[in-house]
């Protein structure tokens, strides 16, 4: 099966985190890969109405993304070399230009990092239709030809997915909120 060779690829470009060597880090990637992949293989009869080779790929590089996000938070409370961006702040002023655009990438990296952990909590019918539309960068009707409906479902199935996020957003700012405001 190469689907799990091509997310190992795209997995191959992101930076080791600290406590692994590269070759440790590429086995553990590929184990998280071969688990992911054989339980969405095997699972795939669920949820019929999405491509096989879409939902296994995604399942996959959900799991990798998973497992990397839970790496580097594990370093970054555990090794004082690895900073937040937190730390960085007012910092700006007094950096290279070369600096800045270092920040300002690990900052978008961060972002999309939190943009996929919302994502894989909606169900799987909003998770696959908002990946294929914003991640994967495909259109309305390319994803309608895809799953067989029509591109006004896949628009309305969209902005309830959007909706739903955005309650799932604003809930947590609440609680935040609510949480500071107890301390």
């Amino acid at each position: 099966m190469g689907w799990i060779e091509e997310c190992l690829r795209e997995v191959s470009r992101w930076k080791t985190p600290p406590n692994w060597s590269e070759k440790e880090w590429q086995e553990e990637m590929k184990g998280v890969a071969l688990l992911a992949g054989w339980t969405a293989f095997c699972s795939h009869r669920l949820h019929q109405k999405f491509p096989r080779k879409s939902f296994v790929k995604g399942r996959i590089k959900a799991a990798l993304l998973q497992r990397y996000r839970e790496e580097w938070r594990f370093a970054s409370r555990s090794h004082p070399c690895v900073q937040s961006s937190d730390d960085n702040v007012g910092e700006a002023d007094e950096m290279p230009v070369e600096e800045i655009a270092d920040v300002s990438a690990e900052m978008v990296f961060w972002w999309r990092v939190e943009v996929r952990d919302l994502l894989a909590r909606l169900g799987p019918k909003e998770h696959y239709l908002l990946e294929r539309l914003f991640i994967d960068g495909l259109t309305e009707q390319e994803v309608a030809n895809e799953l067989g409906i029509s591109q006004p479902t896949v628009s309305r199935w969209k902005q309830e997915a959007i909706e739903k996020l955005k309650s799932m957003v604003v809930g947590e700012c609440l609680e935040n909120e609510t949480e500071q405001a107890c301390e």
